[in-house]
C-alpha cells in the first residue's frame, strides 16, 4: 500500500471512530445523532490552495473580470479571428481590442499566430475552453436559482451578466 492509501485509510478510521463516539454519546442522552465536524476531514476533502497558487488563480480571474475581454473570448469560441474581425463583431475600436488581447495573451488565455501580415487570435488551449464553459454554466445555474427564489438583479448594476 502506498503512503497516500495508508493516509486515506487512517483518515477513514478516524472519521468512523469519531462518528461511533458521537452516536454512543447521543444514545446515552436520548438525543438524535448529529453530524460531527472534523477539521482534518474537511482539509482532506478540499485541497489547500497555497498563497502562490491563490495569487496566480486570482490573476487569471482578474483577466476575466472585464466584460470586453470575456466577449473577445466568447468570439474566439467559434475559432481563430483577426483583430479586424473582432472589431466588427464587437463594435470596439482597434486600440481597445488590441489592448484587451494583450492582457489575455499575458495571462495565457489567448495565443496569436502570424498568417502573412495578419495575426490570428485563438483560445490558448482546451483549459480555457473548459474554464469558459464552466463559468457560463455557473452563471446560468445562478440565474435559474435567482429566478426560482424571486430575486432580481442587484441594485446599482453590480452584475454585468445578462440574465
Amino acid at each position: 500500500m502506498n503512503a497516500a492509501a495508508v493516509g486515506q485509510s487512517t483518515m477513514r478510521a478516524r472519521v468512523r471512530a469519531l462518528m461511533v463516539r458521537s452516536l454512543e454519546r447521543n444514545s446515552d442522552t436520548g438525543r438524535e445523532p448529529r453530524a460531527v465536524y472534523d477539521p482534518a476531514m474537511a482539509r482532506a476533502r478540499s485541497p489547500r490552495v497555497d498563497a502562490r497558487l491563490a495569487e496566480r488563480l486570482a490573476d487569471t480571474m482578474f483577466a476575466l473580470s472585464t466584460p470586453s475581454r470575456v466577449q473577445i473570448l466568447g468570439c474566439l469560441l467559434d475559432g481563430p479571428q483577426t483583430v479586424t474581425e473582432l472589431m466588427d463583431v464587437l463594435g470596439m475600436e482597434q486600440s481597445a481590442v488590441s489592448h484587451q488581447l494583450r492582457v489575455l495573451r499575458e495571462h495565457m488565455l489567448v495565443k496569436a499566430e502570424r498568417q502573412g501580415r495578419k495575426r490570428m487570435y485563438a483560445l490558448y488551449d482546451e483549459h480555457v475552453l473548459t474554464l469558459l464553459e464552466e463559468a457560463l454554466r455557473h452563471v446560468e445555474q445562478r440565474s435559474k436559482s435567482r429566478g426560482r427564489l424571486g430575486l432580481g438583479r442587484r441594485q446599482g448594476g453590480a452584475e454585468a451578466v445578462a440574465e
